[in-house]
């Protein structure tokens, strides 16, 4: 026997209580009346009064009310086995088919959906049935029930996504998902009708069995041979950025060559065409050139002049952002403000680009919007604050752009701002005091405007450990990298190892740095302006701000001004353009397909065997089968009744004695 509550059991020292009432009785002396007391002489009379426990049994029974009461409260159980016959539907068989993108590739959904109509025609009568689509969410298409028609009907109804299918604690989910919506205690079988693409496997393999006690069997619909498949991977802006140059991918999923129709669309307009070939399994690129964007934000769209097998990677968007003139922001501290006037002075000598330099003193560092601003200069800024290096890395990540220029407060802190790079003083110049470019890559668009370098001194410069990717655009004679481009996520980062400072070089006075920070903040912005607000279907959207309003490719609000306050991340489920409305501004937003679905290569059979053989053996009990369960008795109903038949029985004693006493 156990207690829920055994605290009540402290109860028990009210048992005391009945002791103090039921007081112990003694003998009163009877009384004479008498005329006059005057002829009588007082004396002192001794008495013996004999105590004893009157009514003992109707203390017990006060005392039995007590015990019974507290027992009551603090809910005795008694455990024990029991035989009961088991009931129908003891097994709830969930099938999951995979929605995501792949399965569109050839004739996979056709053959999933007649492997579910083959698992459906298996079950037991009597079993619950449960439909789960699964892609880059999980969604219950059939709650748990007996009728397979309407599985049949919710098959008919869906077709596969856009999205993408990750395998690692896929059947974990489904089964809790499973048990929170069923409404009996049945046990789970799980059905995973799926290609089981190898993009979506599991770094660790105990990520995909489905939990201790959860059977579950794997049917794989992918055909033996492979199917080809190409897909437009990526749209971006090119060497010809300044002609509007619009560079796309090809990337091929086949074995052999073929020659590929692209057609490129201009907020609707089909406005070039091209053909292109694409080696096996292979990339190829094609260059649009002379794109002129409205101002504003505008859609663009790549795609295939003709289908392949899988229709959903075939067509790309992306948004050209061709907005007004722009703010670059200059960060830098008050004692190199000369920094800030060098930069505007170069780009005053080149109107057509529309820029400006705005300089950001120290105090105003945490309330910049990086977001409004196509390009940031950093001039040697003191140490940034840990959250300001956190909304920056964001910009940048996010496809946005840095200038960095190193001095004085790099050198004392021995680290690039934002990029974390390296750096140290480098070996002493020897003779000369100062160095020169000795080779600089004419091929890239910062330095290909530069037609020489002899003119500029570099008096004091700083040697940086060159981390992955990392691309030298000019060395130094000693062999010194003196500009740098890193990648940073969408976007890139520039990082000149001397500074802007005439103590440290001459370059700010010679003709060389106009042409030269024309092409870095040409082609640095042009970063920024192409391309960069593009994203894949399933993933969260940050919203860093209130006062937004967001809408689907449908013209659905997602978001509303008063949701916005304390929302974070939306989910952008669907491919196609959403809008953005902020501060009175529209914003375009192209969201794609996830490209890792393009790929139809499957997972090596012997992977799918060894997860299969990973299930525990499914049980079943056939319905009217006694089983042996554990059960828990409560015995407080049964000490509330004992103490109501107590209490009248104290009850009716006492009126009784107070009767008897009244007529005696």
């Amino acid at each position: 026997m156990s207690l829920v509550a055994p605290v009540f059991l402290l109860g028990l020292a009210l048992l005391a209580l009945p002791f103090w009432l039921h007081r112990l009785a003694h003998q009163r002396a009877p009384r004479r009346r008498f005329s006059s007391l005057m002829f009588m002489r007082p004396g002192n009379e001794q008495r013996l009064v004999r105590r004893q426990l009157r009514h003992p049994w109707i203390l017990l029974m006060k005392l039995l009310a007590i015990c019974v009461a507290v027992m009551a409260f603090a809910q005795p159980l008694v455990e024990s086995n029991v035989m009961q016959p088991s009931v129908e539907g003891t097994t709830l068989q969930v099938v999951v088919i995979d929605a995501s993108m792949s399965m569109g590739l050839g004739d996979r959904w056709q053959r999933a959906r007649a492997r579910v109509d083959d698992v459906l025609s298996d079950i037991e009568l009597g079993d619950e049935v449960m439909l789960v689509s699964a892609g880059d969410r999980l969604e219950v298409l059939v709650a748990p029930g007996r009728n397979t028609v309407d599985i049949a009907s919710a098959l008919a109804r869906t077709t596969p996504g856009e999205g993408r299918l990750v395998f690692a604690g896929l059947l974990r989910r489904v089964a809790s998902i499973a048990r929170a919506v069923s409404e009996s205690n049945a046990s789970l079988h799980l059905h995973l009708v799926s290609d089981f693409q190898a993009s979506g496997g599991a770094a660790r393999f105990g990520e995909l069995p489905a939990g201790e006690g959860v059977a579950f069997t794997l049917h794989d619909v992918a055909p033996s041979k492979v199917e080809d498949n190409w897909a437009i991977e990526q749209i971006r802006t090119s060497a010809g950025a300044r002609r509007g140059g619009i560079e796309v991918v090809v990337k091929s999923f086949a074995a052999a060559g073929s020659e590929r129709g692209l057609e490129l669309r201009l907020d609707g307009e089909r406005v070039r065409s091209a053909q292109l070939y694409v080696p096996a399994a292979g990339r190829a690129a094609h260059e649009f050139v002379g794109i002129e964007a409205p101002r504003g934000d505008s859609r663009v769209e790549v795609r295939f002049e003709s289908a392949d097998s899988l229709s959903a990677d075939d067509h790309r968007r992306a948004v050209i952002a061709n907005r007004p003139a722009e703010r670059v922001l200059v960060m830098t501290n008050a004692s190199s403000g000369q920094d800030a006037m060098y930069l505007q002075s170069a780009l005053a000598a080149s109107p057509a680009l529309g820029f400006r330099a705005q300089q950001a003193a120290p105090d105003d560092w945490n309330e910049l919007r990086f977001e409004d601003f196509p390009l940031v200069v950093l001039s040697d800024p003191s140490v940034l604050s840990a959250a300001l290096t956190r909304q920056l890395a964001r910009y940048v990540d996010a496809g946005g752009a840095a200038l960095i220029f190193l001095g004085d407060e790099a050198k004392r802190n021995a680290r690039v701002p934002l990029t974390g790079h390296v750096l140290r003083r480098p070996p002493t110049f020897g003779a000369r005091d100062f160095e020169s470019v000795a080779e600089a890559d004419d091929s890239h668009p910062v330095s290909a405007g530069v037609l020489q370098w002899e003119g500029v001194s570099f008096y004091d410069h700083l040697a940086i450990e060159l981390q992955d990717g990392d691309r030298v655009l000019i060395r130094l004679e000693g062999g010194m990298p003196l500009l740098v481009e890193h990648e940073f996520g969408l976007g890139r980062v520039l990082i000149f190892t001397s500074a802007l400072d005439r103590e440290w070089s001459n370059l700010s006075m010679e003709p060389e740095f106009i042409p030269w920070i024309l092409g870095a903040i040409r082609y640095l912005s042009g970063l920024r302006r192409t391309a960069l607000e593009e994203r894949v279907v399933g993933a969260p959207f940050n919203v860093s701000s209130a006062g937004v309003q967001l809408f689907d490719p449908d013209g659905e609000k997602v978001l509303s001004l008063a949701e916005t306050l304390g929302v974070a991340d939306v989910i952008l489920e669907q491919v196609g353009f959403y809008e953005m409305k902020i501060a009175g501004q529209r914003r375009l937003i192209a969201v794609n397909s996830d490209l890792r679905e393009s790929d139809p290569r499957g997972m090596e059979d012997a992977l799918i065997e060894r997860w299969q053989s990973s299930s525990p053996r499914a049980t079943r009990s056939k319905p009217g089968e006694l089983i042996e369960e554990e059960a828990q008795r409560a015995l407080w109903p049964w000490f509330m009744a004992l103490l109501l038949v107590l209490l009248i029985a104290e009850s009716s004693a006492g009126n009784w004695l107070l009767s008897h006493r009244v007529t005696a």
